[in-house]
């Protein structure tokens, strides 16, 4: 059986590899992680959906997705279009942009994986499209209590590359159900407020009723007053209301758990979105990527994951 883990003397990072059942048609194939486990007792992942009647794009853990310039509306029925991190998807009869909620024929990317005891590297090879072809780097590296994502993007297209990536953390401090004593502390969202009307009751095909109050802010860090049940909350902060820091990052806990979270980029964000349910919430920091054909672009992700044992960890 293939290494599906990576590991350190804190760790242990469990593994989706590209190809691994579910496959998800939305997020990127490579550099999924499927579990964290911190001193050989504390969990932080979830899966994107726990209740088998709603829909699921197969979301899991850590799992990024790129954020194409509307690259689908260029393609005519039937005529095919890139979407990085997955492959090549053909345009559907009724065209449009692309929609995460339908089914697409896809042409996957093909992913190299090297496995190391402590890494695990993924090149994604292109298959040029439009113009657009991206050979693409991702490095994920335990270091004690640290977990860090090193992405690269090689432009060798004919084509600028204008998108954005995100991770979708679908995190939780183990399996702690959502509700009052999760704390998520964003010191760079300048609209943290608006947090206070990001929640509605869960109504299938249908916008639910707004649940005002059910999370608010109290200065940087979100709290959560009464448990999400049947609902869910989200909040997306654009570029303008990104507040300068010296560094970017926030963190997430739980008053009654010695564990936290807490991921830092190297970039700063153009986008931030807070979304969760009952079992899972997530912080997503979206990183700009604007590479010239024959250009590269690199940046990073770090998530530090701390209990009694890691506290000041260095």
């Amino acid at each position: 059986m293939q290494q599906t883990k990576i590991a350190s003397n804190h760790l242990e990072v469990y593994l989706h590899l590209p190809g691994m059942p579910p496959v998800s048609e939305r997020f990127d194939r490579a550099a999924v992680v499927e579990q964290v486990v911190l001193n050989g007792t504390h969990r932080f992942c979830e899966p994107e959906q726990v209740k088998p009647e709603r829909v699921t794009c197969y979301g899991m853990g850590i799992s990024g997705e790129f954020s194409g310039p509307g690259w689908a509306e260029q393609a005519a029925p039937g005529q095919l279009f890139p979407k990085l991190g997955v492959g090549l998807l053909t345009q559907r009869p009724e065209g449009g942009p692309h929609t995460v909620w339908r089914h697409y024929e896809i042409d996957p990317f093909e992913t190299e994986v090297y496995l190391q005891e402590d890494r695990a590297l993924f090149i994604q090879q292109p298959k040029p499209c439009m113009g657009i072809a991206a050979r693409i780097y991702k490095e994920l590296r335990v270091y004690r209590n640290t977990l860090t994502l090193s992405t690269m993007l090689e432009n060798v297209g004919e084509r600028a590359l204008e998108l954005t990536e995100y991770q979708h953390n679908f995190f939780s401090i183990d399996h702690l159900p959502v509700g009052p004593g999760y704390r998520l502390e964003v010191p760079f969202d300048g609209e943290i407020s608006a947090i206070a009307d990001a929640t509605r009751t869960m109504v299938p095909g249908e916008k639910g009723e707004l649940l005002p109050g059910a999370l608010t802010a109290q200065g940087q860090t979100i709290v959560w007053n009464q448990p999400i049940v049947n609902s869910s909350f989200y909040k997306a902060t654009e570029s303008a209301g990104i507040l300068p820091m010296a560094r970017y990052g926030w963190k997430l806990s739980h008053e009654d758990s010695p564990c936290s979270v807490r991921e830092d980029v190297s970039f700063v964000p153009a986008r931030l979105a807070v979304w969760g349910i009952e079992h899972c919430i997530c912080a997503e920091v979206f990183a700009p990527i604007s590479v010239q054909p024959g250009g590269r672009q690199a940046y990073s992700r770090t998530w530090t994951f701390e209990d009694e044992q890691t506290n000041g960890t260095k």
